[in-house]
Parts: C-alpha cells; structure tokens; sequence
C-alpha cells in the first residue's frame, strides 16, 4: 500500500502514486491544497468525466429529477401509495418494443399497487420550471419525443400514466407537493387547443391550471 498525490493547476489535474512519502520530493507543484490518501495502487482517483458510468451525474436536470422521484417515494409513503419501482433497463423494454410493432416506447418510474382500478396506474415524475406564457399562462413544458414513447407505452400495455411534476426554481424544487395530469388529460386538452407547441413542436407547454395539486389529484385515478 502506498500513497495517491493529486495536484490540480489551472490547466490540468495530475495525479501520482508513490511507495513511500520520501518520494514525495521528487513531485513537482505540491501545495496546501494538493491532496493525498493512502490506498492500493489500483484504487486510482478519476475524474468523473472519465468514467462512462459517472457522465450522467454532471447532468443537473439528471440529479434534479432523481431527487424529485425520491421526494415522490416519501409523499407517496405519507399518503399511503404502494408503489413498486419500474425497471427503466433497455433489456425491460425489449418486450414492449416487440409488442408495439417496432415503436420507440417508454415506462413510467413507478407504478402504484394495491387497489382495485379498471386499468393500473403508472407515474411519470417530472422535475420542471414553470414559466409564464402570454397565451395559455402557468405552464410547464414537456419533451415531445418522450411523450409519444410513453402514449406508445400506454397503448400497449393499457396502463394509465401520470405525470406527477414538481416545480423547479433556481436548480432547486419548490415544494415537496406534485401536480398531477394524466396523459389521456394531455391529449383532450390537445383536442381542445388549450396545449401549446413550441421549439418547432419538441417540446409540449402544458397549462397549470389543468393539473391537480396533491393527493387528490392522483386519488382520482387510483380509487373507485
């Protein structure tokens, strides 16, 4: 066991590994802020962006929609939901894939047990900011693409989805209370022309005041 040096300039980080700390004269640019563990030599330091695994935690909106599904998980528990997770793996979808005739599909993030429904319910946990629009007012936004894989998954699995979205300011999430809107909700209201297209119709503006804040907004798919 020896010893891990990391030197961060302004250009680069270097790191060194040494046996013994008189080596540590021999390495140019150690100051107070240089850092140093003791481990194995293959226990290696890397930078995030070096490892394909790690790439999706520089992502802001990745970390600020994981922490809305766990906020989800803990509203859910308070209001007595069951909820079972839903595999997102690629090796899940080929199923439904097959079963949709080729078509581009996607899963909820949980899907709620233990009531007697017509057509069992999937959540979509969304982490969004809410913008004021001069045409149809509150709303939040929505990728188009995502949408339609999850309308391709609700038509072949007949499941119900949900959105359950959290407003977002400043990279934080304002309240531990969701919205609730239901993707056939989403549809009638495109029937109606109360939705509105933007981006050159990638992205889906959905208004506020057509969504269900709190329990009750998702009680009413889930309870007879």
């Amino acid at each position: 066991m020896g010893y891990h040096i990391i030197i961060k300039s302004n250009e680069c980080i270097n790191r060194y590994y040494i046996e013994n700390l008189d080596q540590l004269y021999d390495i140019e640019g150690i100051d107070k802020n240089s850092i140093i563990y003791q481990a194995e030599e293959t226990w290696k330091p890397y930078l995030i962006s070096e490892v394909d695994q790690y790439q999706k935690y520089i992502d802001r909106s990745f970390r600020i929609g994981v922490k809305a599904e766990k906020l989800f998980e803990k509203y859910a528990d308070e209001s007595n939901l069951i909820l079972e997770k839903i595999d997102q793996s690629k090796k899940s979808l080929v199923k439904y894939i097959k079963q949709s005739n080729g078509k581009p599909v996607k899963r909820g993030d949980f899907l709620v047990r233990g009531y007697e429904v017509e057509k069992l319910v999937e959540i979509e946990v969304k982490a969004r900011k809410f913008i004021i629009d001069k045409d149809i007012g509150l709303c939040f936004g929505l990728d188009y693409t995502e949408f339609k894989r999850l309308e391709n998954m609700m038509n072949t699995t007949k499941n119900l989805i949900v959105f359950s979205v959290y407003q977002v300011i400043n990279d934080e999430i304002l309240s531990e209370v969701p919205y609730f809107i239901s993707l056939h909700e989403i549809k009638s209201l495109n029937k109606e022309n109360e939705l509105k297209y933007i981006s050159d119709g990638k992205f889906i503006l959905i208004p506020i005041k057509h969504c269900s804040l709190g329990i009750d907004g998702i009680n009413k798919y889930i309870k007879n």
